[in-house]
C-alpha cells in the first residue's frame, strides 16, 4: 500500500532472549525467487483460496485476522492462553510465570521475525499477482516471514523457547504437514486450532514463502 511501512526498524530492538547478533544469526533460508517454480506453486495457491472463500474459511479468516483496532496475535494468544489458564486452576505465581514465558518468547520471535522480512524484503502475493484479492487486511510490511506463523509457531512450542514453553501447553503440538485438503475448521479447541492456521493463510497473510 502507498503508505509508510510498518516498523521496519522493529528488527534491531534489543530483546529478551536473543542479542542482535543471535537474531542475524538466526535468519531463515532466503526464500525462493520469485521467477523460481516454488513461489509460482505456492502463489497460485493463494490466489485458489482467495478466489474460493466459503462460510467455514471466512469464520476462520475473521477469527484469526487480528488486524487494526484489536489486541494484535500477541495478544489473541494471550487471551487463549488466559482462558485456558483457568481452566488449569493454576496459581498466581504460575500464571506470572507462564505468561512472562509466554510473552517473551513471542517478543523475541517477532524481533527475528522482523529482521527476516526487511532483510529480504520478499513481496506479497498481490504484489506479484494483483488478481489475489485479500480475504482480510493488506499489511503494510514485506511477506517473509510471517508474523502470524511466528507467533503459531511459538505458541506450538518449536521456536527459541521449546524446551522452556513445552510445559505450558503439553498438550499443544507442532503444525503438520500441508494438509492435502483443508480441514474442516473450528474457531477454537484444546488444540488451539494450530492447523487452521493455514486456513487463514491463504487470504494472502502469508504462504510458505510468498
Amino acid at each position: 500500500p502507498a503508505r509508510p511501512p510498518m516498523l521496519p526498524l522493529f528488527g534491531k530492538v534489543l530483546s529478551f532472549l536473543m542479542d542482535t547478533t543471535e537474531v542475524v544469526n538466526s535468519r531463515p533460508a532466503p526464500p525462493p525467487s520469485t521467477n523460481s517454480a516454488q513461489f509460482k506453486k505456492e502463489l497460485e495457491e493463494v490466489l485458489w483460496f482467495s478466489q474460493n472463500p466459503d462460510r467455514d474459511r471466512m469464520k476462520v479468516v475473521h477469527f484469526w485476522g487480528d488486524g487494526a483496532g484489536t489486541y494484535a496475535p500477541p495478544g489473541h494468544w494471550n487471551d487463549i492462553a488466559c482462558e485456558d489458564f483457568v481452566k488449569q486452576r493454576w496459581s498466581e505465581v504460575r500464571w506470572a510465570r507462564n505468561l512472562a514465558l509466554l510473552n517473551s518468547s513471542m517478543f523475541t520471535a517477532a524481533v527475528c521475525c522482523w529482521d527476516a522480512k526487511y532483510y529480504y524484503f520478499n513481496p506479497r502475493p498481490v504484489q506479484v499477482n494483483p488478481e489475489c484479492k485479500t480475504l482480510t487486511g493488506l499489511p503494510n510490511f514485506p511477506a517473509f516471514t510471517s508474523g502470524h506463523s511466528t507467533f503459531r509457531v511459538v505458541c506450538g512450542v518449536e521456536f527459541i523457547t521449546a524446551a522452556t514453553l513445552k510445559w505450558v501447553w503439553p498438550w499443544a503440538s507442532p503444525l503438520a504437514e500441508k494438509p492435502s485438503s483443508v480441514p474442516k475448521p473450528t474457531v477454537r479447541s484444546k488444540q488451539t486450532n494450530f492447523s487452521f492456521c493455514r486456513v487463514f493463510s491463504r487470504g494472502d497473510v502469508f504462504c510458505d514463502f510468498c
